[in-house]
């Protein structure tokens, strides 16, 4: 997803390697992405209870937050999702595709053209396109938009559906899959006023994995801390704290750093999710474009 901020980069560049990057060594910059991934992906499997107090999990905490899909699950869910949308996208009219997506900065046929990207992106392709754009993830998702973006939104649509079926990922947790088709999709769907309907245990492994990461490594993290995040089809409960409850799908946004209508969200903590996920920078491509 699009990177809204220069956190990411900035957390990489303070580190001690730093000084090979602006000395610009693109071997170098290599190793610095490999381990900037893997950085991400090895956070990404330390277990809740140890990352953060704040999402300890106790009953159904504990059983919903440590779920997990099979990876040949998780890929029918992403390759449905890209063939559902695609379907969803072939009576959108001419002017529509301008419209502002959700993702800030971004239309909807530039989120159409991200998904398409990322589609294709495999962890070399990954690493290459980042030292192409000298570690800017903006830039890289940028460039990616640029190379898959089609003079009509019809032929960006069959290049979606063409790539559906793939299973290439860059190096990163596999629930970044997840996060990639559901809330895009939410992306394009609802200003469109698309309804769009996900399997609620693919939605929830989705939220359960941008709780447990920080948002400078595209999760969302510090936007529900202290917050106790109810499901309110499924009683699923995540966290402690003042009470949100509202439909996964959009707990998933406001964490992933979405607006969502204020009348979507119930409870004490809703106003500060609402306030939170308007105000704090999007960074949800971090380590998984």
């Amino acid at each position: 997803m699009a990177v809204r901020s220069a956190d990411a980069r900035t957390a990489l560049l303070t580190k001690s390697t730093a000084p090979a990057f602006h000395s610009w060594n693109p071997g170098a910059v290599v190793v610095l992405s490999y381990k900037y991934v893997e950085r991400s992906y090895e956070y990404s499997r330390v277990p809740v209870s140890i990352r953060s107090s704040h999402f300890r999990a106790g009953g159904l905490t504990r059983e919903r937050a440590d779920m997990r899909m099979s990876a040949a699950a998780t890929w029918q869910v992403v390759h449905s999702e890209r063939r559902r949308l695609a379907a969803d996208l072939s009576v959108v009219r001419d002017e529509q595709w301008l419209l502002p997506s959700l993702c800030p900065g971004w239309d909807i046929h530039d989120v159409l053209a991200h998904l398409v990207d990322t589609a294709l992106t495999s962890r070399l392709s990954f690493v290459r396109d980042l030292v192409k754009a000298r570690l800017d993830f903006d830039r890289a998702n940028e460039n990616g938009i640029a190379r898959e973006k089609r003079q009509d939104p019809q032929d960006t649509i069959a290049a979606l559906m063409e790539a559906a079926d793939l299973t290439r990922t860059p190096p990163a947790h596999l629930a970044t899959r997840l996060v990639e088709a559901i809330v895009h999709g939410e992306d394009i769907r609802r200003p469109l006023g698309i309804g769009g309907s996900y399997p609620e245990d693919a939605v929830a492994q989705a939220l359960a994995y941008q709780l447990r990461t920080p948002v400078s490594f595209g999760g969302g993290r510090e936007r529900a801390a202290g917050l106790r995040l109810i499901d309110r089809k499924t009683a699923a409960v995540w966290g402690q704290g003042d009470a949100v409850e509202a439909d996964s799908i959009d707990l998933l946004l406001a964490v992933s750093g979405r607006q969502v209508d204020r009348e979507r969200l119930k409870g004490s903590g809703a106003s500060r999710l609402a306030d939170t996920a308007a105000h704090t920078p999007t960074n949800p491509e971090s380590p998984h474009r």
